[in-house]
C-alpha cells in the first residue's frame, strides 16, 4: 500500500518503550496502548489529514470509532477489512457494518455473511467500491521452497533438530498460538494415534514439531501433555520469534502443516506452508475453504453432507470435515458456532502424506503454491486490490452531512 498512498497506522500494544511517531519502510507509526482512543485519533484527522480510515480485526474493538463515526465521515470515510470465522451471520454485527463506508472481506464464507446481514451492500447500483473480495496477501519471494543444499538453510535445520533433517522420514509442522480453539491436544492425539501403527524402528522417525509457546493461559500446559500423555511420542517444541525468512525454512523442513482450529477466519500458517510448497491438513471451517481449492464460495451446509456429495479440495490438501458443532457466545459476540472435527481424521490424514514419497508431498505442496498464487493470495494482488479499491472509491465517495437535532 506503502507504493501508492502515505500510510500511517496506530501501533498498537501493551506497553511501548516510546511513544514518539516513528517512520518504518514508508510507513509512519503512532504508538498507542491498545487500539486507540477518540483524542488520539481526532489529533490524527487534524495533523494528518488521511483521506480514508481503513480499520481491521473483530468490529467491538472499533465501538468506539463508530460511536463517533459522524465527526469522521464528514472528513473520510470509514473501511473495514473485514473477516468473520463461522456462522451464523453475525447479524449483531449490523450497525457496525452499516457505520462503514466500505468493507473489503477476506474470506468467502465473510462475504456470504455480509450479504445476508447488510444485502444493501450488495444491490446493483451500488458502487464497486462497498464490498470486495480481498483475500490475504503473502510475499511470494520469502515463502519460497528452499533448495535442501542450502547452507543456511542445513544449518537452522541441525540447529532445530539437533541432528541432520535425513534422520526423520516424516516431520508435521504446527505453527500457531497455543490457545483453545487451535485444538493442540487433538493434534497430539492424532499424531500419537498415527506413530503408533508404524513399526518399531519408523516411531523415532516421525516427529511433531510446535511453533508455538509451550505453557499459555488461553491454551495450556504442552510439557505436562507431553510428560503424562504423550511421553512415546517424539515433539519438538519450537517458542523462539523468528524473522519470515527463518520461519520459511520450518515450513520447508516439514513434510505437512497441520491446522484443526475449530474457528480459523483464514490461517496465515497454512497459507504461508503452502507458498513454501508444503501440503497442509485442515479442518473444513472458516477462510481455510479458500485455500483448500474448493470450487466456488461454499456454504455451511457443504461440510454436512453424505461423502459422495462432499466436494473434493486441491491435491495440496487433505481435509477432515467437522463431526460436531458447538453455539457458543459472549456478551459480545452472542452467537457463533465451534466446528469440531474428529481427531481420528486427522490420524487418517497423517497416514495419507505418510504412505507418499517426500518428493511425491513436495510436489501437491507447490500445486498449493501455484493455486495461491493463481488465486490472488499474494501481496502483490493484496496491493493491487487494495488500489482498485481505493482509486474507485476516491472519485465518487462524498462527505456525509453533520445531523444536528433542533428542539422545537
Amino acid at each position: 500500500m506503502s507504493k501508492y498512498y502515505d500510510v500511517v497506522c496506530l501501533g498498537g500494544a501493551i506497553n511501548h518503550p516510546s511513544y514518539e511517531k516513528v517512520d518504518f519502510n514508508g510507513v509512519t507509526i503512532y504508538p498507542v496502548q491498545g487500539y486507540g482512543n477518540p483524542m488520539i485519533l481526532r489529533n490524527i484527522l487534524t495533523i494528518e489529514q488521511p483521506d480514508a480510515i481503513l480499520l481491521f480485526t473483530d468490529p467491538r474493538y472499533w465501538e468506539w470509532v463508530w460511536k463517533m463515526e459522524d465527526e469522521i465521515r464528514t472528513i473520510c470515510p470509514i473501511l473495514l477489512y473485514h473477516l468473520w470465522d463461522d456462522s451464523p451471520a453475525p447479524k449483531y454485527n449490523r450497525n457496525f457494518y452499516l457505520s462503514c463506508d466500505s468493507i473489503p472481506y477476506i474470506s468467502k464464507q465473510t462475504g456470504l455473511f455480509l450479504e445476508e446481514v447488510v444485502p444493501e451492500y450488495f444491490l446493483p447500483d451500488i458502487p464497486d467500491w462497498k464490498t470486495k473480495y480481498i483475500p490475504h496477501g503473502h510475499p511470494t519471494d520469502i515463502f519460497i521452497p528452499v533448495n535442501d543444499n542450502n547452507e543456511d538453510y542445513k544449518k537452522f535445520i541441525s540447529d532445530v533438530f539437533k541432528n541432520k533433517r535425513d534422520d526423520y522420514d516424516f516431520v508435521v509442522f504446527f505453527n500457531n498460538r497455543n490457545i483453545r480453539r487451535k485444538m493442540v491436544g487433538d493434534i497430539y492425539l492424532a499424531f500419537a494415534e498415527f506413530v503408533r501403527t508404524l513399526p518399531i524402528e519408523k516411531k523415532n522417525k516421525c516427529v511433531l514439531v510446535l511453533h508455538t509457546h509451550p505453557v499459555d493461559n488461553d491454551g495450556t500446559d504442552l510439557y505436562a501433555l507431553q510428560k503424562d500423555l504423550f511421553p512415546d511420542v517424539k515433539v519438538l517444541f519450537s517458542d523462539k520469534k523468528y524473522p519470515p525468512q527463518i520461519l520459511n525454512y520450518l515450513y520447508n523442513t516439514a513434510d505437512v502443516t497441520i491446522n484443526l482450529a475449530s474457528n480459523e477466519g483464514y490461517g496465515i500458517a497454512t497459507a504461508e506452508s503452502l507458498m513454501a510448497g508444503t501440503p497442509i491438513i485442515i479442518n473444513v471451517t472458516g477462510g481455510l475453504q479458500d485455500q483448500a481449492g474448493y470450487k466456488g464460495t461454499l456454504n455451511q451446509e457443504a461440510k454436512w453432507k453424505s461423502d459422495d456429495e462432499k466436494e473434493s479440495p486441491g491435491e495440496w490438501c487433505y481435509s477432515c470435515y467437522p463431526e460436531t458443532r458447538s453455539l457458543l457466545g459472549s456478551p459480545k459476540t452472542p452467537y457463533i458456532f465451534d466446528d469440531r472435527c474428529d481427531w481420528h481424521s486427522a490420524t487418517n490424514g497423517l497416514k495419507y502424506w505418510y504412505n507418499l514419497s517426500r518428493i511425491e508431498r513436495k510436489e501437491k505442496g507447490l500445486l498449493g503454491r501455484q493455486y495461491l498464487i493463481e488465486n490472488g493470495h499474494t501481496i502483490d494482488q493484496m496491493e493491487k486490490s487494495f488500489k482498485e479499491l481505493f482509486d474507485s472509491l476516491f472519485k465518487t465517495w462524498t462527505p456525509r452531512k453533520r445531523v444536528s437535532f433542533d428542539t422545537i
